[in-house]
């Protein structure tokens, strides 16, 4: 599944041209590997699809930060929203992040100069993530936090970077990584927690506490489709009820 992203993805770093040859490149050197397995003494337990997919996210120039050996479609309790697929009812930018596992360009998201206060929920779920006291300028470009809500999010330790990846604990989406560097940020709430959250704001919608005030999408890549939670009145008060 997220190897096929190379031919669903709308921001290829590659021109799609090449991003084709290089697919078809990733499949012969990983057939390569079952014929003649490839002994890596950093990874001893590295399975074959594991391989398949490194050898895709490097040959396609988009290295994954993903922890490549969960699945972000099984083991969820939201598997989808009503009953539709889910790229149906997220913007592009939304799915590319959240259920391809994608990166956003920096400063792309309109939440990184974000400083009201309210909470940060799943653009995919609506679950509660970051409330706004954890929100930090880290002049990465990429909305950060000092730490997320209690049992809101999933970490899992990647393969390839020193960070884990910040999946949502309700749908599984792609949120972000989580790095142990917070002591770069003196004076920030990161400090306190040793932790920087570096979220995709395409992954997040902000619910600020002012009732006057509609929530605040994340996404500054695309508006092709509506995201559900425009619409869907009983999450969006769910949501705003827990902004503090």
């Amino acid at each position: 599944y997220d190897f096929m992203i190379i031919f669903h993805n709308e921001y290829l770093p590659l021109n799609q041209k090449y991003a084709k040859i290089y697919f078809v490149i990733g499949v012969v050197l990983w057939l390569a590997t079952i014929v003649h397995p490839i002994r890596i003494p950093s990874f001893p337990s590295l399975s074959r699809r594991q391989l398949m997919f490194t050898y895709g996210g490097i040959l396609s120039g988009s290295i994954p930060s993903v922890a490549l050996s969960k699945s972000r479609i099984d083991g969820y309790p939201v598997q989808h929203v009503d009953g539709k697929d889910w790229i149906t009812v997220l913007t592009s930018g939304q799915y590319f992040v959240l259920r391809q596992g994608g990166t956003e360009p920096l400063n792309s998201s309109p939440l990184v100069g974000e400083t009201r206060r309210g909470v940060y929920v799943c653009a995919g779920c609506v679950a509660p993530l970051f409330d706004s006291t954890q929100k930090f300028d880290s002049g990465t470009g990429w909305p950060s936090f000092a730490a997320p809500r209690s049992s809101s999010v999933e970490l899992l330790p990647s393969l390839l970077f020193s960070g884990s990846e910040v999946r949502c604990q309700r749908c599984g989406g792609h949120l972000g990584d989580v790095f142990v560097d917070g002591y770069k940020f003196p004076d920030t709430a990161a400090a306190v927690t040793g932790k920087r959250y570096c979220i995709n704001g395409a992954a997040l919608v902000f619910v600020p506490s002012d009732s006057d005030s509609g929530p605040l999408g994340g996404d500054g890549l695309s508006e092709r489709r509506r995201p559900f939670w425009k619409n869907d009145q009983k999450a969006l008060h769910y949501s705003r009820s827990q902004a503090i």
